[in-house]
């Protein structure tokens, strides 16, 4: 049987990097912005005031423009107060994300002093939030990550890469396990008529996804270890807890009545993902900057995996640049745009 708890996995790269290297991401949000106003718009004023729930917020940046949108619409309400409380893992840099909130041009604290900002470090497969404090919730590049690895991946970093029939059932059962856990715990913490928009890495038989994307990483990590510079263990833990959900997968737990834990699916849909960096590419014909668009992208997701899975290493940080620089070159060598989706879901509280 699948375990679910505490995120064994660290956050994303501190001291900004995250925030500084997120465009892909911040692509994809913009996407969906349309679809979070509706959300939105549908909130009914109750205690005076609302909470908004950011789950997941890592440093910030990428939640001042579904925050900021869902305030052009709330500060219209006549509402007493407006909460927003940022969550992700005790490791994440809250640091990065207050300094943005103070100093970011775009900040919405600047907008009313009836906004006020909370940041709490706690794993989303726990509880959060007191019961039916949420009156809207976001949730954006998260859920592909799992509550712990499973088990590791021996010929590859990322599970669609992995040819083993029984890591892949192992990891289909941790993401459904987690799946439902996350449901569960955000159904708990939202009143009822309230709404919670996620997106996250998804899987669609028509696209490669980031099967080649990884495998290309993987390849840098095997030349390395062939060469003697990484052991074995060193590879199995840099295996990622990460996966990517089909639409029956997400639609699973809803199967009975169309409800799983007093939520419903009010909205489903794959969504075709982004690539800002291959954009700039057919502008520019720069393979270097594209390289290390996506490389930089790369380190600030899996940056710290590497690093814990390396620790004690006396050239650690030499080993760690040296990955990243040969991905940057084999990136440059040969640019491909990266197809892939991403799973829309927006759920409501009965």
């Amino acid at each position: 049987m699948s375990e679910v708890g505490v995120s064994t996995h660290s956050a994303m790269q501190g001291d900004g990097f995250y925030n500084r290297h997120s465009a892909l991401q911040e692509a994809a949000i913009l996407q969906v912005l349309p679809l979070w106003r509706s959300i939105v718009e549908s909130a009914s004023l109750r205690n005076g005031g609302f909470v908004l729930a950011d789950y997941a917020a890592s440093q910030g940046k990428n939640s001042l423009p579904p925050m900021n949108l869902a305030l052009d619409t709330l500060l219209q309400k006549e509402a007493a107060f407006i909460e927003i409380v940022h969550t992700d893992l005790p490791s994440n840099d809250f640091s990065s994300l207050f300094a943005m909130l103070e100093n970011d041009p775009g900040s919405y604290l600047r907008r009313d002093p009836r906004i006020s900002a909370l940041a709490i470090g706690r794993s989303y497969f726990q509880p959060i939030l007191s019961a039916g404090k949420v009156d809207l919730a976001w949730n954006s590049w998260s859920l592909q990550w799992m509550s712990r690895l499973p088990r590791p991946i021996r010929d590859g970093i990322f599970i669609d890469c992995c040819k083993d029939a029984e890591t892949r059932q192992a990891f289909d059962r941790q993401m459904q396990a987690d799946w439902e856990t996350f449901l569960t715990c955000r159904s708990q913490e939202m009143a009822s008529g309230g709404a919670l928009l996620s997106m996250f890495v998804a899987n669609r038989s028509d696209l490669p996804g980031w099967g080649p994307f990884w495998g290309a990483f993987w390849s840098v990590l095997t030349e390395m270890s062939q060469e003697g510079q990484l052991s074995g263990a060193q590879l199995d833990a840099i295996s990622m807890p990460i996966g990517a959900r089909t639409l029956d997968d997400i639609q699973a737990p809803f199967a009975k009545d169309c409800r799983f834990a007093n939520l419903r699916i009010e909205h489903l849909e794959m969504m075709d993902g982004p690539d800002p960096f291959w954009d700039a590419y057919l502008e520019t014909k720069d393979a270097r900057q594209f390289g290390w668009s996506w490389t930089n992208m790369a380190r600030a997701v899996v940056g710290p995996l590497i690093s814990d899975a390396l620790a004690g290493e006396a050239a650690k940080d030499r080993l760690l640049n040296e990955i990243f620089d040969r991905f940057a070159n084999k990136m440059a060598a040969d640019p491909q745009r990266v197809a892939h989706c991403l799973a829309v879901v927006v759920l409501r509280k009965q």
